[in-house]
């Protein structure tokens, strides 16, 4: 694992540190601090003030940085963390503004008493944060903070309540009411006279739109930069997760290209496959791997995932986790540890960066358009297998020249409803929100303040509405989910040793997808065009052309089903300082009926009864923390 902690304070939590140490973690008494895998702590000085960087770095555009530093590029004895200390040292905290790649950093003056937290841009890495009346502890590991801090376990009814309902709204808070996050992109700062001070330091660019010919011709170069500073160089260690989907073979397929150039050996892949089931990708990722410099392993799932392991996932990640495939990211890190492997490339992040571009639906739509709209439709209804029909008749019935309430626009919208209500074979959808106990709802004062289903949303203007896919890929890349699966993730892979890095979230390839206009994101049906034709020379033609997503929902269905007859989930959670009920007993009878009586993949039923069997979960792990920690042990 990799991590770090430092609690800034007067009294040294001597005890508590030895407890870190005899757990692996390497420890500085005079600093407060200890330290694990990659984590890195060195004191540094800048203009006669000495001070103590600790933390995790890793650099996307390191060549460019030892270039402005007036290093030798090769300075191999060197490390990213290392680059960063002398860039505080000559920039201070601007150095934030040099930097490609993930961090997660506390910089100390003894001097003065200021603390400045910084996490990167989209929030790779983590950073959370507790200040009591006493001290200050900081760290990229959860469980090290709750510990070093000695904070109460106390859970954060909010938070609580936003997973019920399975949303992401809140980039600061934890599931503990004493721990916050540092938000990406932003600087913590602490000086002991005020309250601590958040500071966002970057916000997404919002460069000019280029035409579709630059897109395709300019796609490939910033993401095979990215790619080549994943890989660095080509050492050992490093491979690659390969789904046979889109953004999984553009990444494997590039840093393979890079290894194969630099006469490395073959960059090592892994892959999933489902014999018999019709979302296996086989045929995919035999494609890829026939055309790539790689070396395959393939993992045959042959059963659903067994959700009685989710107790162990509860104790590994200590915060809640809305991450439905989880137990499958974890067993990939565990095989990529034993082959020997220190870092996997991952494909996630393809979606959000490259867009789909399905705001272009609606700038048709609004243009009226109704042949172009007919058409990238029917492409972007494949992807899901949904109703072309439906899809077009809701645009149309919106934005055709019909009065609002006339007949024409009420039959026509009546007739979508029907045809969605068939996909959903017949089944009711699910509201999250009910679950939520009349004691909860006065908590969050939700009568009074709406709290969900507040999604940003754009406006109806004309000049509003042309740039909708604009609108709808920066709403996308802003989304609070992002930084909580980094960290989801960052903890999974970490407890196999691993590093997970992210090509599609280099600053230059984010960049340049916001560039793109949105014709070159959906075109001729195909979304992520620009993708698609833009590594045209690398992906092989069966992925480049493929149309649909492989749908896990039965999978999920039967993994949600088989665990729900062994293990009812019990009608009252409680939590809080002072306990309140969390939920509506006679919605989760209802929930677990519904669950039992399915017979098709109904998303919104399974992963609400996930969430309660994971909250449950961590309910009582946090009985169980607590009690270790009265006991003076490490949880």
């Amino acid at each position: 694992m990799h991590g770090f902690v430092a609690q800034i304070a007067e009294a040294r939590p001597i005890e508590r540190l030895n407890r870190l140490a005899r757990a692996g973690w390497r420890t500085d008494a005079k600093f407060n601090c200890a330290t694990i895998g990659m984590a890195s702590c060195q004191p540094v000085t800048r203009s006669d003030t000495e001070a103590q960087l600790i933390g995790l770095a890793w650099l996307a555009n390191r060549d460019e940085i030892c270039d402005g530093l007036g290093l030798d590029t090769k300075a191999s004895h060197l490390q990213d963390f290392d680059l960063i200390a002398r860039l505080w040292e000559r920039d201070g905290s601007a150095f934030v503004h040099q930097v490609n790649g993930g961090f997660s950093l506390l910089v100390y003056q003894p001097e003065t008493g200021v603390v400045d937290c910084f996490r990167d841009p989209f929030g790779m890495f983590p950073l959370y944060y507790t200040q009591q009346a006493e001290h200050l502890t900081c760290g990229s590991d959860l469980r090290a903070v709750l510990h070093l801090a000695n904070a109460p376990l106390t859970a954060d009814l909010t938070r609580l309540a936003d997973y019920i309902v399975g949303e992401e709204i809140d980039r600061s808070r934890t599931a503990f009411a004493e721990i916050r996050r540092v938000p990406a992109a932003h600087i913590l700062r602490v000086d002991g006279q005020n309250a601590p001070e958040l500071q966002a330091y970057w916000s997404l660019p919002d460069p000019d739109e280029i035409s579709v010919e630059a897109a395709v011709s300019g796609f490939k170069a910033p993401l095979q930069l990215a790619c080549s500073a994943c890989v660095g160089g080509a050492p050992d260690g490093v491979g690659a997760m390969l789904s046979g989907g889109l953004d999984s073979s553009s990444v494997a397929g590039l840093a393979a290209d890079q290894r194969a150039q630099a006469g490395a050996a073959k960059l090592p892949t892994l892959s999933f496959t489902y014999p018999g089931k019709p979302y296996d990708e086989s045929p995919y990722i035999t494609a890829a791997d026939a055309q790539f410099y790689t070396d395959p392993e393939h993992i045959a799932v042959t059963a659903a995932p067994d959700l009685r392991a989710l107790p162990g996932i509860v104790e590994e990640q200590m915060d809640l986790f809305l991450a439905y495939g989880l137990q499958k990211s974890r067993a990939i890190y565990h095989v990529g540890r034993d082959r020997g492997l220190r870092v996997l490339l991952d494909g996630h992040g393809g979606d959000e960066v490259v867009s789909h571009g399905y705001g272009r639906l609606i700038e048709l739509a609004a243009a009226r358009q109704w042949g172009a709209l007919l058409r990238e439709s029917r492409g972007v209804s494949q992807v899901y297998g949904s109703s072309t029909l439906q899809l077009f008749l809701l645009l149309f019935g919106k934005f055709a020249r019909f009065k609002p309430k006339g007949l024409p626009r009420r039959a026509i919208m009546r007739l979508a409803r029907r045809l969605h209500q068939k996909e959903q074979r017949g089944e009711p959808e699910f509201d999250s929100k009910t679950l939520l106990s009349d004691d909860l709802r006065a908590w969050l004062s939700l009568e009074e303040t709406p709290r969900y289903d507040c999604t940003e949303k754009n406006g109806d203007t004309p000049a509003e509405l042309r740039q909708q896919e604009r609108f709808e890929h920066r709403r996308n890349l802003k989304a609070p989910i992002l930084e909580h699966a980094f960290e989801v993730l960052f903890r999974a892979a970490g407890a196999a040793c691993i590093l997970p890095l992210y090509p599609f979230f280099d600053q230059r390839v984010v960049r340049f997808c916001l560039s793109v206009p949105a014709a070159a994101k959906l075109q001729g049906g195909r979304t992520r065009w620009v993708l698609r034709e833009g590594l045209g020379d690398v992906l092989p033609a069966l992925i480049r052309k493929r149309r649909t997503k492989a749908d896990f929902g039965d999978e999920f269905r039967d993994a949600v089903q088989r665990f729900a007859q062994m293990t009812p989930i019990g009608h009252s959670l409680q939590a809080g300082a002072r306990p309140i009920d969390l939920l509506r007993p006679e919605i989760v009878a209802e929930l677990e009926h519904r669950v039992g009586e399915l017979q098709h993949s109904s998303a919104d039923v399974l992963r609400a009864y996930w969430r309660l069997t994971v909250l449950r979960d961590w309910l009582d792990a946090c009985t169980r923390w607590t009690k270790l920690q009265a006991a003076g042990k490490l949880m």
